[in-house]
């Protein structure tokens, strides 16, 4: 029985359909993503800073600070990071969101939609 991964980022975005020229495609919305108030949500945190084991690496760095890989996404959405693979350099002073607050807005975040930003995207 394979586990289950609840706190994949795939979780929070909602997708929407969409018919250009005739065809049908399906898209995440990021603008509609549940945890688009993440930074906003979240009041404690730590502060990390980037050594040279986790430069680029936002896997490693959510393994340290929560035990898993699966965070790495969270990491990067708090720190506004757009390019994981660039964005963390070594001396980059970083913040960690503490987990048990983390665990309790993601859970909150399942059944939600975005507040801020409407759900409906037409291309």
């Amino acid at each position: 029985m394979a586990k289950t991964k609840p706190y994949l980022r795939a979780n929070f975005i909602p997708t929407n359909t969409s018919a250009f020229r005739d065809v049908e495609s399906v898209y995440p919305d990021l603008l509609a993503a549940k945890y688009i108030n993440l930074r906003d949500s979240i009041k404690t945190y730590s502060i990390a800073i980037i050594t040279s084991v986790e430069e680029n690496r936002s896997d490693i760095i959510s393994k340290k600070y929560y035990g898993t890989e699966e965070l790495w996404w969270i990491i990067c959405q708090f720190n506004g990071v757009v390019n994981p693979l660039e964005d963390l350099y070594v001396g980059l002073e970083i913040k960690i969101p503490k987990y048990q607050e983390l665990i309790i807005y993601l859970q909150n975040s399942v059944n939600k939609t975005n507040s801020r930003i409407g759900t409906i995207t037409v291309i």
